[in-house]
């Protein structure tokens, strides 16, 4: 399995935005007026919950929001749970907005199962 580089590019009006992808989970960054968002899709699993993890903590700024859409991913263990306390943590450290956004079935499920639904800011709306 081979990581492939950061690529940056501009896909709303010249902000820039980063993607990082292995074959099973491709994460996106971007700016989207005074937010950052994050895009997710695939299997998120202990192989590839770096991505995300790397991508949120270089979005990470004070009083700028965050929002992970989660809506096209899969959970096949733990670790996608985990790495999302990990960035909820920073975030709060920060002073960073956080809010998790369309958690997939499986995700839910895991987060469910742990009692995480009152810790992590998690929402079903698409966009906030």
């Amino acid at each position: 399995m081979t990581e492939t580089p950061g690529r940056y590019r501009a896909p709303y009006g010249g902000e820039r935005g980063r993607e990082l992808a292995l074959p099973e989970l491709s994460v996106r960054a971007s700016r989207v007026s005074a937010a950052a968002h994050i895009t997710v899709d695939g299997i998120l699993s202990i192989d590839t919950a770096h991505l995300l993890h790397e991508l949120a903590i270089d979005c990470l700024c004070p009083d700028t929001p965050l929002y992970i859409d989660l809506g096209r991913t899969r959970f096949d263990d733990t670790s996608g749970v985990a790495v999302l306390l990990h960035i909820y943590a920073l975030a709060r450290r920060q002073g960073c907005p956080l809010l998790i956004l369309n958690l997939a079935p499986s995700a839910s499920r895991i987060i469910n199962l742990l009692h995480l639904e009152t810790v992590l800011p998690v929402s079903r709306d698409s966009m906030h």
